[in-house]
């Protein structure tokens, strides 16, 4: 199912690359299909992390069991902080002020996660990794990369 899930958006972006090179579908058409790529892709990346809890700690494979695992919910955070961390770089990077938006409106979820999910756990070392390595990334992620001017447009 995960190889079939990565193939299938592969294969979106592929037909994106077209869609993005024609001119029959308007700028917004083009926009929302990129988004719905996007949010897929993030959605097959949570339940990759999942998944991996669920292979190798022997997690039922049951939202509710997954959810309630502290080291699931640790690893959730650091890879979203990452990929926060990645769309933020490359916003930077490109001048890309709203890719550099979407990084940060991702790196906020993260941390309203951590304030409410995990700090709400009585977790021990999984919660205190996850604030560290968060915190960490966004300061290294605040010094390599503010946020790129506004279009003078």
């Amino acid at each position: 199912l995960a190889r079939a899930s990565v193939r299938l958006l592969w294969l979106g972006w592929r037909g994106f690359e077209r869609i993005a090179a024609s001119d029959g579908w308007s700028g917004t058409a083009k926009r929302q299909y990129a988004a719905l790529l996007n949010g897929l892709a993030f959605i097959v990346l949570s339940a990759g992390v999942m998944r991996l809890w669920h292979f190798f700690d022997g997690i039922r494979w049951r939202l509710d069991y997954l959810l309630a695992s502290f080291g699931l919910q640790a690893s959730l955070s650091i890879v979203w902080a990452l990929a926060a961390i990645v769309l933020m770089v490359s916003g930077n990077r490109a001048a890309d002020r709203a890719r550099w938006l979407v990084g940060a409106s991702i790196m906020a979820v993260v941390v309203l996660k951590l304030f409410f999910v995990e700090l709400g756990n009585s977790g021990g070392i999984e919660r205190i990794v996850s604030f560290i390595v968060v915190g960490l990334l966004l300061l290294l992620v605040g010094w390599y990369a503010p946020v790129p001017p506004k279009d003078r447009d």
